[in-house]
């Protein structure tokens, strides 16, 4: 699904960790791929073009949280719906594509309550 996030801040938040999750199983192993072949100024632009990505759909989909919320909420959020933290989920702990969304979508929840 694209377009705007709409819904309460559950569905918002189901539908963000939804569309990181394809772009993440997308994008990690062709950074994977980057690092071993040594590609560093690519690997660079291709971290800090998929971070900027993720922190605009952020954005988009918590935009009533981030304004209410505290100011470091969306650094903290953009730690967790980063590719460091879905490579970690999917190749440290092993976890399949549904179970890495899962745990994002918990993460961003309990962060965004706290």
């Amino acid at each position: 699904k694209g377009g705007p996030f709409e819904g309460s801040t559950e569905e918002r938040v189901a539908d963000l960790a939804h569309r990181m999750a394809g772009m993440f199983e997308t994008v990690v192993p062709l950074l994977r791929s980057m690092e071993r072949y040594r590609q560093d100024e690519r690997l660079a632009t291709a971290r800090e073009e998929t971070g900027g990505i993720a922190r605009a759909f952020v954005e988009s989909a918590l935009a009533p949280e981030l304004t209410e919320g505290p100011p470091e909420l969306a650094d903290v959020l953009g730690a967790v719906v980063s590719t460091s933290a879905w490579g970690h989920l999917r190749r440290h702990q092993g976890f399949d594509t549904d179970r890495a969304e899962a745990t994002m979508r918990a993460a961003i929840l309990r962060l965004k309550a706290a």
